[in-house]
């Protein structure tokens, strides 16, 4: 994710996720300035843990609350 500001410069950028198959799905901002973010995954490292499919084939949904800095 890349957070932009008005002026389109980098507010900040963060990368979700593990070393597997990540899809971004949609993002919405929060009332309290931070961003909810879904997706779906097959990694079970990184940011992930406890993939449910055990031949890491079918994703995971994946949801995930950030602050307005970024940080999960």
């Amino acid at each position: 994710m890349v957070k932009l500001n008005s002026a389109g410069t980098v507010d900040w950028q963060k990368c979700l996720g593990g070393s597997n198959v990540e899809i971004g799905i949609a993002v919405e901002q929060t009332n309290d300035g931070g961003y909810i973010v879904s997706g779906a995954t097959v990694s079970n490292d990184g940011d992930v843990s406890g993939n449910h499919d055990p031949l890491g084939i079918q994703p995971d949904i994946w949801i995930v609350k950030l602050t307005g800095t970024g940080t999960i």
